[in-house]
């Protein structure tokens, strides 16, 4: 297998999904964490000794550290992702172990974004110990748990091309509110329109009513409750 260091000259991300578009703080607000965990999870973070030395945790799912202080689309769907493994009782150690191994094994430098990661890798993660480059070791036995839980229903939530993951439905399928770094800089938009779903959440808290932005905008009336359930459920 190629060694970590080589495969991001392998399979380099495209541009759209790689490029900054996100403070921290949004990229939290999106996958519902707090801020400081987004930068770390991304960024990586350090700490000095008590002896006067630093020691440093590099990011959880990339080993460089993102342009000029801010988060990507992919660093988006990896801490959303990363986020649910530590909901179901991972800790950040393990999950960083897990994800090392999963760049040797489906020979990505994003595996959580790569598509091989999806169609196989619920069989690599119910393997018997030692098999599969140790996945379900790493999990601790939580491997099928894992993937049921939470890896599998998120992966279904985002689209791809190629190899990689273009789009993400942060409130799953059945709601039209999609997050595609193509539209809307990248923000939550209503699915097949492009209009952001806080500039629906601003009209309707100015006072429009959900004809008048159906009239201005095109927004179905279904996908205005969509975007104001979404926006409202960023802030609570």
């Amino acid at each position: 297998m190629a060694a970590t260091a080589d495969l991001a000259r392998v399979a380099r991300l495209p541009e759209a999904l790689a490029a900054p578009r996100y403070s921290f703080a949004e990229a939290a607000r999106l996958a519902r964490v707090r801020p400081a965990t987004s930068r770390r999870w991304i960024a990586g973070y350090s700490w000095r000794t008590a002896g006067g030395g630093r020691v440093r945790k590099p990011p959880v799912a990339k080993g460089a550290p993102p342009a000029e202080g801010s988060a990507s689309f992919a660093d988006l769907v990896e801490v959303a992702a990363i986020r649910g493994l530590l909901d179901l009782g991972l800790s950040l150690p393990r999950i960083r172990e897990m994800v090392e191994n999963c760049r040797d094994l489906f020979q990505s430098e994003r595996p959580l974004l790569s598509h091989r990661f999806r169609t196989d890798g619920r069989d690599a993660f119910v393997q018997p110990d030692g098999v599969a480059g140790g996945l379900v070791d790493v999990l601790r036995g939580k491997g099928a748990t894992a993937w049921d839980e939470v890896l599998g229903p998120f992966l279904k939530t985002v689209d791809y091309e190629d190899e990689w993951v273009h789009r993400w439905w942060p409130g799953g399928r059945e709601r039209t509110v999609v997050v595609d770094p193509r539209f809307g800089y990248g923000l939550p938009v209503v699915a097949g329109t492009g209009v952001r779903t806080e500039i629906i959440r601003e009209r309707v808290e100015a006072g429009d009513s959900p004809e008048q932005i159906e009239r201005d905008f095109g927004v179905p009336r279904r996908a205005i409750g969509d975007a104001l359930a979404f926006e409202r459920s960023l802030a609570a």
